[in-house]
């Protein structure tokens, strides 16, 4: 998203005052404001419609006209007339002023991921952990959740698919962690001997403390639930509609 600083500046050619305001502009924030009307899909043709007024203190203020610009027109142009449309029907009428626009563009390229993080960014990883039958029982070979009679956690070609994927990106995500806690849950299987599917059990065991030091934290509570729980064959998914 480009962001620009605007200083509007207006001279009323029917009053001796001088006009000037200030505000920040984003241009994708302009094109789906309602505030305003945009008549073309194209960022650098979206329609900004603003009007002028002459500030009175005791009274309402006074319409001095309004203008219509588009963002490519603030970046090729710097002058715009103030149109008053109930004068504009006299012969003699050409405009209630004239907008000058002093347009200064802070930023205009996108950050890359790594930069929030260098930029101050806080990051808190969860895991979520798909316990699906689908994904094969852990005692076969071909399962995804294979319980490995080799298992070790420090020898990467012993663990299974899960463990391997849980390893490869949490180790990349974790010195980006603020202070390296992770949420770790299941979904899909029946955990700890209970008698139904859950879609958000903490594989701590501890509903009110889901959270572990680490990814070695993360694939402690993962082998261990692995030991107990029940892959669910089916997942049924109940929609209502009420009229």
């Amino acid at each position: 998203m480009s962001k620009f600083f605007l200083i509007w500046l207006v001279t009323s050619l029917h009053s001796d005052r001088f006009l000037a305001f200030k505000e920040y502009i984003f241009f994708s924030q302009y094109c789906t404001s309602e505030e305003f009307f945009f008549p073309y899909k194209d960022l650098n043709f979206c329609m900004i419609f603003k009007g002028v007024y002459d500030w009175d203190k005791d009274t309402e203020n006074d319409l001095i006209g309004t203008f219509k610009v588009t963002t490519n027109d603030l970046l090729t142009k710097d002058e715009f007339e103030i149109i008053n449309e109930k004068k504009k029907k006299k012969d003699s009428y050409k405009n209630s002023g004239v907008l000058t626009i002093k347009l200064e563009k802070v930023r205009t390229k996108g950050y890359s991921f790594i930069e929030y993080p260098y930029g101050g960014t806080e990051m808190a990883v969860s895991f979520a952990i798909d316990f699906t039958g689908s994904n094969g029982l852990q005692h076969l070979p071909e399962s995804l959740h294979y319980n490995k009679p080799d298992y070790d956690i420090n020898n990467f070609y012993t663990l299974n698919d899960y463990e391997k994927a849980l390893s490869a990106i949490g180790y990349v995500l974790e010195p980006y962690d603020t202070n390296k806690y992770f949420e770790v849950y299941g979904y899909g299987g029946k955990f700890f001997g209970k008698k139904t599917v859950e879609f958000d059990c903490a594989l701590t065991g501890d509903q009110n403390k889901p959270s572990v030091f680490g990814v070695a934290g993360v694939m402690e509570v993962y082998h261990k639930a692995l030991q107990k729980v029940y892959l669910s064959k089916f997942i049924i998914i109940f929609i209502e509609i009420n009229d």
